[in-house]
């Protein structure tokens, strides 16, 4: 008997209709033999689970094959149906309620994915997989021609692990399983690629206020603050240089972005004087008296707002790939076209533009995976590390959905701030470090070099052939460069 991990009452009595959801996906696939080869795979992994998968005497390898995928099929169906119904009543993707699903307890590694390779769900196994596998290979073993059963062999290390993909037909034709043994997936994960501290919240003046801890505890404190299609997962998984040099990186989730309540008003310059009182609340809660703060694109405004209004309490400031304040035209002409668009929109809100913008970002909500490929088509191509592998794509892809779940205000009122002026912020005294790719096609390096001109007190890092997300194959530099300079001298 399959042990089960979901509640009885979860199951959806499901059993009938994938019977006949699998006879019928079966009369158009492929012929068992051609998985025969599979099988003692599709075995091993049911033993796992805790079905003995006995063959009978007469069976063939390709019936074999058959029968143990119909089994797997039939274990996966309720619990990824769980999942897919959690997701839709939170509208948040890859976001379960714990106590009702314990997949991460299973002695399998599984993931749900869609046929462009966008990872929906994986249990922790999966996602230390994940980490070391090709975002091309991923989308190949998913796509929608991909025969299925199909068999995916991932070399990490000196350990080759096996990944198979399932179509599962009650959750429909664009979504694949994927199952994996775990073997030595500790070994495969640094330690400090999740968060050290997850999903966490803080009641401040009746918000909350949610964030994400990365790093050693007892390190220097550094708030990041994510752009406006982010959130507290916006930062590269490979954080072992956080520990290398003593960073304790926090990132809240902005206003209105994935765990955090919105503002009561949020248009204008209010954002500038709300959020870095929640800031400095926060930092309270978290017992920081002193702390520096970074900033990407848009958040860099947020965090020159911080150190604007806590002198004292703010140390140093990092921006990376931040506007300066738009004056004109001419300051958006090396964006691309939909930047231009987008900022030229965003700073005439709200009148008949404000639809327009609705139906936007309604799009990005249907059709997530399409939307992340269009904006990364318009990335440099160094700054596509990204997709470099599965699971950082997985967490980027998150982020975003994080960042536009809740409603329009958050990204509408993150376009708003970017094309207010918002120049009285310039005259901040703290150490300035700004880095900006002279590639970048979302915010002109020009913008990096009016500000370093401005700021009483910054340099600059110019990076030859990095774009808008630099800071994902420069993160190590970034980090070793702040961990320096908060260094007792």
């Amino acid at each position: 008997m399959l042990t089960a991990y979901t509640n009885a009452e979860d199951t959806f009595e499901l059993t009938e209709a994938v019977g006949h959801a699998m006879a019928q996906w079966r009369s158009a696939s492929p012929t068992a033999d051609s998985s025969a080869d599979l099988a003692p795979s599709l075995l091993e992994l049911l033993q796992l689970l805790g079905d003995p998968g006995s063959p009978e005497p007469s069976e063939s390898e390709g019936e074999l094959a058959q029968r143990y995928e119909q089994r797997l099929v039939r274990w996966l169906t309720p619990h990824l149906r769980l999942i897919q119904k959690q997701q839709a009543r939170t509208a948040k993707l890859l976001a379960v309620e714990p106590p009702k699903l314990t997949l991460d307890q299973a002695p399998v590694a599984m993931a749900l994915c869609d046929i462009t390779g966008y990872v929906r769900w994986a249990n922790r196994s999966m996602e230390a997989l994940l980490l070391g596998m090709p975002a091309a290979s991923l989308r190949q073993l998913v796509d929608l021609d991909t025969s299925r059963p199909a068999c995916h062999a991932l070399r990490i290390g000196d350990r080759t692990h096996e990944l198979i993909a399932l179509n599962v037909p009650a959750l429909g034709p664009t979504n694949v399983a994927l199952l994996a043994k775990p073997g030595s997936v500790k070994a495969v994960c640094p330690a400090t690629a999740r968060a050290r501290l997850a999903d966490q919240t803080v009641q401040i003046d009746g918000l909350r206020v949610g964030y994400n801890e990365y790093g050693p505890a007892e390190g220097q404190p550094v708030l990041f603050m994510h752009n406006w299609s982010g959130s507290r997962l916006q930062v590269p998984l490979d954080n072992d240089c956080l520990q290398t040099h003593g960073i304790r990186l926090i990132v809240p989730d902005q206003p209105g972005h994935g765990l955090s309540s919105p503002l009561p008003n949020p248009k204008g310059q209010d954002a500038l004087t709300q959020w870095p009182r929640l800031v400095e609340q926060l930092a309270d809660a978290l017992g920081l008296t002193q702390f520096a703060i970074m900033g990407h694109c848009s958040g860099a405004i947020q965090a020159l707002a911080c150190a604007k209004a806590l002198p004292r309490r703010i140390t140093r400031v990092v921006l990376i790939s931040p506007f300066a304040p738009i004056r004109n035209l001419a300051d958006m002409a090396s964006l691309q076209a939909s930047g231009r668009l987008m900022h030229n929109q965003s700073g005439k809100l709200p009148d008949v533009k404000l639809p327009l913008m609705q139906l936007w970002l309604g799009q990005m909500r249907q059709q997530v995976g399409q939307c992340r490929d269009h904006f990364l088509v318009d990335l440099a191509l160094r700054d596509h590390a990204i997709t470099a592998s599965a699971a950082q794509q997985a967490q980027h892809t998150r982020s975003f959905v994080e960042a536009i779940h809740q409603s329009d205000e958050a990204p509408l009122s993150g376009l708003r701030l970017i094309a207010s002026d918002w120049s009285r912020l310039l005259d901040i005294r703290q150490p300035v470090t700004i880095w900006h790719g002279d590639e970048d096609r979302t915010v002109p390096p020009s913008h990096g070099q009016r500000l370093v001109h401005t700021l009483p007190n910054a340099k600059l890092r110019h990076v030859p052939g990095f774009g808008h997300d630099l800071y994902y194959q420069h993160w190590p530099e970034i980090i070793r460069a702040l961990g320096d300079s908060l260094s007792p001298r």
